[in-house]
């Protein structure tokens, strides 16, 4: 039998409060980076969700303002009060929400490295996702600490990260239009 992946893409916290502890060159890094993986999920009609912490307000204009809610596009405001409050997974709306679209695979952006997006990535391996991500979709405070974030996703999450999204963009595309299977298979995993 063939393991055939279907993609969904999340963007957690991309939230003001959350970004201004961000370098100006990394944050327009990150924006640019989650704006034209998320245009070309548009293009490609693959599932998006975009989660948020419930005390931080809402997303950024520039990643909002190209996902207006509709069939394969959601926004989620979880609550922060949970004991598991770091994860996208702790809102009861995000699971049912990818298995009705039989999202099997996330393509992840989005910041703290170290804290909701890494407890994110968690949650989805637990839940037998495959998961990607590239160095210039997340960010944590300090680039050494996201250094080391990410050396946490690819050795202890099993998490596959490029270093540009770009990589991970080729792939979709090519898979989405060649039918391939086994995208995750085919990712360069290169801590450094």
């Amino acid at each position: 039998m063939v393991d055939w992946i279907n993609y969904g893409i999340m963007i957690v916290d991309m939230q003001p409060n959350f970004l201004n502890s961000h370098r100006e060159e990394k944050k327009r890094e990150m924006i640019a980076a989650q704006r034209d993986l998320i245009m070309n999920g548009l293009e490609l009609e693959v599932p998006i969700m975009m989660v948020e912490y419930e005390e931080e307000g809402e997303t950024i204009p520039e990643i909002k303002e190209l996902l207006p809610r509709g069939q394969n596009i959601e926004h989620i405001m979880r609550e922060g009060k949970t004991s598991d409050h770091d994860t996208a997974f702790s809102d009861v709306r995000v699971q049912p929400w990818l298995d009705d679209r039989k999202v099997n695979a996330l393509l992840i952006g989005g910041i703290n490295a170290g804290a909701c997006v890494l407890s994110t990535i968690y949650s989805a391996r637990n839940r037998r996702l495959k998961v990607a991500t590239s160095r210039d979709l997340i960010g944590s405070p300090g680039d050494y600490e996201l250094l080391s974030w990410i050396t946490d996703l690819i050795e202890i999450y099993g998490a596959a990260v490029e270093d540009s999204h770009v990589k991970l963009i080729e792939r979709l595309e090519k898979s989405k239009s060649q039918g391939l299977p086994k995208f995750f298979t085919e990712l360069t995993i290169n801590p450094f």
